[in-house]
């Protein structure tokens, strides 16, 4: 059988410096009142209704929680419509056209990025998520390739799970000692996958010499 490598997108070499700059060690998350960030294009299958969902099942629980959604896409009256339904106005802010230069100083003022995206999780957004220090929250759709672990660098959700279930196991992972910890180990981590741009070219090349 042939070895297969996996190589994943490279990144600009002075945004992912500015990612990992804007990592701070003297962040600690309130486990009673948690402000999350949510990235990706307004659409079905990126989730944010069930995003919405575990927002509103956090506050049930008596968790003093809110959601920005950074993005915009076909779904934004669906999402605002559900928003209303469940009487959360006043605890979602969608927020769309932020440059990329900008996201590491707006996503470094919330608590923890979640990604419940029903396939094809580990894109760009988790990425820089990851490389910020970011506490994660991320569905396990399948394609997590033993990158994120539960409860030791990240918070992880079955697949499939219900709006309910995730904030319960969100609660959970809040309670855990080295929760605080999390995000510096997953920067180390996708900071060792995820090239810059000239040495993802170069390795990619290297390779199929080898090959």
């Amino acid at each position: 059988s042939k070895e297969v490598n996996i190589m994943y997108n490279g990144i600009d070499k002075d945004f992912k410096n500015k990612l990992l700059s804007s990592y701070s060690s003297n962040k600690v998350i309130n486990p009673k009142k948690i402000k999350i960030v949510y990235v990706g294009r307004l659409s079905y299958w990126k989730r944010q209704d069930l995003a919405i969902d575990t927002l509103y099942y956090l506050r049930k629980n008596n968790i003093d929680a809110s959601i920005t959604l950074i993005g915009d896409g076909p779904d934004f009256e669906k999402i605002n419509t559900q928003v209303a339904k469940l009487n959360l106005q006043d605890y979602v802010d969608i927020i769309y056209g932020i440059p990329q230069m900008d996201l590491p100083e707006l996503i470094k003022q919330y608590d923890i990025s979640m990604f419940l995206y029903d396939n094809g999780n580990l894109g760009n957004a988790l990425w820089e998520a990851c490389l910020s220090g970011q506490l994660i929250g991320v569905k396990n759709s399948g394609d997590l390739k033993g990158i994120f672990e539960d409860g030791i660098n990240s918070i992880v959700f079955e697949d499939k799970s219900s709006g309910e279930i995730i904030a319960k196991k969100i609660v959970k992972g809040l309670l855990n000692k080295n929760v605080n910890l999390f995000g510096k180990k997953i920067q180390l981590k996708v900071d060792g996958i995820i090239k810059c741009w000239e040495e993802r070219i170069n390795f990619e090349l290297n390779y199929i010499k080898g090959q």
